[in-house]
């Protein structure tokens, strides 16, 4: 049965509520506590008044008398809400009589066939139409298509029967929209649902000013829990600021005292405490001359305090006192007015003891006597050469007397006349440098005869620092001769200390190439086992660090090679690309450590393979590298690399950019003097000795390049140096583009810009198509939008803001790639795919290898490798070595290569084993206890001379010359530790052939 709601009910039952509304607004909305209620009462009243009209109209209905009108109708009876055009215009009214102004919320009345059998203004206003369009049509015809689909689930569940009271959210344009609805179905007598009512209530603005409120509360608390830290902290600080005071003035040895306008003292250390031997308790609030031993000295110092009171000048007076028993010390006072806090005037009294100075000074006017008695010549003359001091040894060596010489010019006097040629040259250098000469005169006495001197000549300044004389200190030739004896000496001596050094250096290189052979070892070993990308990351780590000590040891030893210029540089083929990778990773953990972005770019015209010393390439690039971390707070250090060919060279330059303080104009030409620093607080501030510029330079010169920097004081600075190398044609292994990355669309989410740029430049070059966002909710839109394949973000954000939008990133797209950039030491949660930074390509590579879906690649990685088994080689080998980490390590290492080795600890049991058994090969450590290897072969050499044995030196020994010590002894090769899979295979490779050829 078909039922309807007369037209004038439903305009009764609107302006009921629109009255009841219309009282709400009388009501006071500042009371926090009724807001909601109130927000969200006219939802809850329109429920009450359906329910009470449609419980009455069903009470009513079984005597016919429906105040709703729910009355039952014929097939062919249009329903009266549907003749708008039988209707009384004024019952057409659809705006409640009381109020014309739009009812707050929407209220419309819909059959069982969807269908509007009524709608309110405020409906029709949301949807942008006319009610009486509405009225008769299909809400499918009127709704748009995502707001139907959004409401159909709660039109099944009201046309079940069922009251719903619900909160939808559904987008409109580039924002989200919420509305509370509430829908009530219209029974019939059966019970069967036929129409029903909806009260709907947009509370978008509620919502969003609800969620501001919170975040806005969050915030404020925030903000107040770190005022109030702060405050603790300032509160602590200044404790610690009091005693860190008290503290330091009890630590100054100077007696200190502060006296008040009455005389009296208000503060003293403990110096003065001692000087008065008594406590401090007893001495504030005394009078200061009340402690002084005789009222003389009681009046004298009343008085100067006075004077300063007064004049409230500092004075500084040297005075003799005596505050203890004893003899009087000389002690200067200085008294220094200041006001304090409450605007009174105090004095600072500092008491020094200067007897100690005195009786210098009087030592100094002895010695100056004594002058007058040494046994070297003094003269002095002015510019002209004229004769202006001339002391006794002078009388006595050359034979004038004083009155004789003085005022006399040298050249009629001490001076030869085949010498006055070298006299004047010297005279107009020291004028001109005026600094001094030494060297060897000869001086004519006064009976003619020439004496060969030492002569040192220095200029004379007055108090002004002008220029107005020399003066000339000159030793007999006998002394010199004592002298260079002397000289002889102590260069036998310097020469049994440079043994005794190079000793030290030998033995200091042996101890601790030992233990870094079994730590270089075992990370070697363990690189060629299955391990994750974290483990392998950890390990190459501990390798490359194991190098780097490795490099430093060698250093120490190339120092006194450099210092004769020994030092040779060696050559090779290696990767720049690797080089400037293990460069970084040096200053890895420091950059971390101070939140600097690290970076590298390679440009396309470097070789990939060069031939060079990459130890000294990367000596250079670790100091310039360690000087950027060293002097960068915040900001970015970049490696730059590129190239040009030169007379069928490359000419490859390197550029270590970072945004450091900078370096001064006025300091820039002393940047690669040994020992030179930018200041003097440089040092104290950052360290250093000022020798690793100085040793790059030589380096990258004796690399046939230049370095040169450019810098301005405050936005930092830009090394660069060059060097010469011929290229390699062996292609190097370069990751390259995959099938499974051409074409795919990745985002990337940096705001560092040289990371982006050079992120950008790598992912195109694989075929990618990168897109660049400027913000984090920039980035979300993007992804949402939908064809993007992987995202690559930056936890580093600058507002802190890179796992929540990894978080966020991975909530919107579950299925889709993600990528985190870190920095080193920083943790990643479980679960996220994470590179380390500075980005190397092999890795960048791989990660995206393996979290491309579709990856033929990675199905092949997921395999375990499959390891043949070694074949036992024929090669009969003994391993004599005495340190067991060592031993243990060289016995997996040739395991490895497919060897068996016997061991010996000692020569005398390397002996033994060769006097049982035959051996092809044995690896001899140089020092061993009881017999060491040199001592050994020696024997082997003699004892077995047409023996094929051959013995390789595999020893920590690695200075000048050890080598050739080993080949002397009968070796016939040499491998220095720590060792290296490679290097043992390659030099047993060539006794294998050997071996079989027999």
């Amino acid at each position: 049965m078909n039922c309807r709601i007369a037209s004038n009910e439903v305009l009764s039952l609107i302006s009921d509520i629109q009255d009841r509304l219309n009282d709400l607004k009388k009501w006071d909305f500042s009371d926090k506590s009724n807001s909601e209620e109130i927000l969200y009462d006219p939802l809850r009243q329109a429920k009450a008044v359906f329910d009470s009209l449609l419980a009455n109209d069903s009470a009513n209905a079984q005597n016919n008398e429906s105040p709703l009108g729910l009355q039952p109708h014929l097939k062919d009876e249009k329903p009266k809400s549907f003749q708008s055009a039988e209707q009384d215009p004024e019952e057409n009214t659809m705006a409640p009589a009381s109020d014309n102004r739009p009812l707050p919320f929407m209220l419309v009345h819909i059959s069982s066939d969807q269908r509007y059998l009524f709608v309110n203004q405020s409906y029709a206003n949301w949807l942008g139409l006319d009610s009486s369009e509405m009225v008769g049509r299909h809400i499918s015809d009127i709704l748009p298509e995502e707001i139907y689909q959004t409401y159909l689930p709660l039109i099944q569940r009201v046309l079940s029967g069922e009251e719903v009271i619900s909160c939808i959210t559904f987008p409109s344009g580039d924002r989200l929209k919420y509305q509370d609805i509430t829908l009530i179905p219209q029974l019939d007598e059966s019970g069967s649902t036929i129409a029903y009512f909806a009260v709907i209530k947009d509370i978008t603005d509620h919502k969003l000013n609800d969620d501001e409120l919170r975040r806005s509360k969050m915030e404020l608390e925030e903000r107040v829990a770190w005022r109030t830290k702060e405050l603790e902290l300032a509160n602590s600080a200044l404790e610690r600021s009091r005693d860190y005071l008290d503290m330091i003035i009890n630590s100054i040895s100077d007696p200190i005292f502060v006296i008040n306008r009455e005389h009296r003292l208000v503060l003293v250390n403990a110096a003065f405490c001692r000087l008065m031997s008594l406590p401090k308790e007893d001495l504030l609030g005394e009078e200061v001359h009340d402690f002084c031993f005789s009222r003389e000295m009681a009046d004298d110092h009343w008085q100067r305090n006075e004077e300063v009171f007064n004049s409230r000048r500092e004075t500084v007076v040297e005075e003799i006192h005596s505050y203890s028993p004893g003899a009087p010390a000389t002690v200067l006072i200085k008294r220094i007015p200041i006001i304090d806090s409450d605007g009174k005037w105090l004095i600072v009294g500092i008491i020094r003891d200067i007897t100690d100075i005195k009786k210098a000074q009087e030592r100094i006017r002895f010695q100056a006597d004594l002058l007058e008695q040494v046994h070297n010549t003094v003269i002095a003359t002015d510019l002209e050469g004229n004769i202006i001091y001339w002391n006794k040894s002078a009388e006595t060596l050359l034979g004038w007397k004083s009155e004789e010489a003085m005022g006399k010019n040298i050249a009629e006097t001490v001076v030869p006349e085949w010498g006055l040629d070298k006299m004047n040259r010297v005279i107009s250098d020291l004028i001109k440098d005026r600094g001094n000469w030494d060297g060897e005169f000869y001086f004519k006495k006064k009976d003619g005869s020439t004496v060969p001197f030492h002569q040192c000549f220095s200029s004379i300044r007055d108090g002004r620092g002008e220029l107005i004389g020399l003066v000339g200190v000159a030793v007999d030739l006998t002394e010199r001769k004592h002298i260079e004896e002397a000289l002889k000496k102590a260069k036998r001596e310097a020469e049994e200390a440079a043994r005794v050094k190079s000793d030290f250096l030998a033995n200091m290189s042996h101890e601790i190439r030992t233990p870094m052979n079994a730590i270089i070892g075992m990370t070697s070993l363990l690189l060629e086992e299955p391990l994750t990308p974290e483990q392998r990351d950890c390990i190459e780590v501990i390798e490359t660090n194991g190098d780097a000590l490795l490099t430093v040891i060698n250093d120490i030893l190339d120092f006194s090679k450099m210092e004769n210029n020994k030092t040779v540089l060696e050559e090779c083929q290696f990767a720049i690309a690797q080089c400037v990778e293990d460069s970084l990773d040096l200053v890895g953990i420091n950059a971390a450590n101070k939140g600097l972005n690290l970076a590298y770019s390679i440009d396309k015209s470097v070789p990939e393979m060069i031939v060079g010393d990459p130890s000294k390439l990367k000596q250079v690039l670790g100091n310039l590298l360690s000087n950027a971390v060293k002097f960068t707070d915040k900001g970015e250090v970049v490696v730059t690399v590129s190239a040009q060919e030169v007379d069928g060279d490359n000419v490859i330059q390197f550029e270590v950019r970072d945004t450091g303080i900078g370096i001064p104009q006025n300091r820039m030409k002393l940047l690669f003097l040994p020992f030179s620093q930018m200041e003097p607080s440089t040092s104290r501030l950052y360290g250093g000795t000022g020798l690793g510029l100085a040793i790059s330079k030589r380096l990258v010169e004796m690399m046939k390049g230049r370095i040169w920097a450019e810098s301005s004081e405050g936005t930092g600075s830009s090394f660069h140096f060059t060097i010469r190398a011929p290229a390699v044609k062996l292609k190097f292994d370069s990751p390259a583009a995959t099938s499974q990355m051409i074409g795919r669309r990745v985002v990337i989410i940096v705001d560092n810009e040289t990371t982006r740029r050079i992120l950008c430049k790598q992912i195109c070059d694989w075929g990618m198509i990168p897109l660049i966002t400027s913000s984090a909710w920039e980035a979300i839109q993007c992804i949402q939008r939908g064809g993007v394949d992987i995202a690559i973000l930056d936890t580093d954000l600058l507002d802190n803001s890179g796992l929540e939008l990894a978080e966020e990133i991975q909530r919107c797209m579950r299925t889709m790639p993600l990528l985190l950039l870190t920095t080193r030491g920083k943790q990643v949660p479980d679960g996220y795919s994470h590179l380390t930074k500075p980005l190397k390509p092999t890795q960048l590579h791989r990660a995206l290898s393996d979290i491309l879906p579709n990856s033929s690649e990675k199905e092949i990685r997921k395999e375990p490798v499959k390891k043949e088994k070694p074949q036992i080689s024929p090669l009969r080998i003994l391993l004599a070595e005495d340190d067991m980490p060592s031993q243990w390590v060289a016995q997996k290492m040739l395991k490895r290569l497919g060897y068996r080795a016997d061991t010996a600890c000692n020569g005398s049991e390397v002996l033994l084993a060769l006097e049982q058994h035959d051996f092809d090969v044995v690896l001899m450590d140089w020092r061993m206890p009881e017999m060491d290897g040199l001592e050994a072969t020696r024997i082997i050499r003699q004892r077995w001379p047409k023996s094929q044995l051959k013995i390789i030196a595999l020893t920590a020994y690695a200075l000048p010359g050890d080598m050739e010590k080993c080949l002397e002894a009968g070796m016939d090769g040499y491998i220095s530790k720590p060792l290296r899979k490679e290097d043992l295979a390659r030099e047993l490779e060539k006794y294998q052939r050997d071996s079989t050829s027999v």
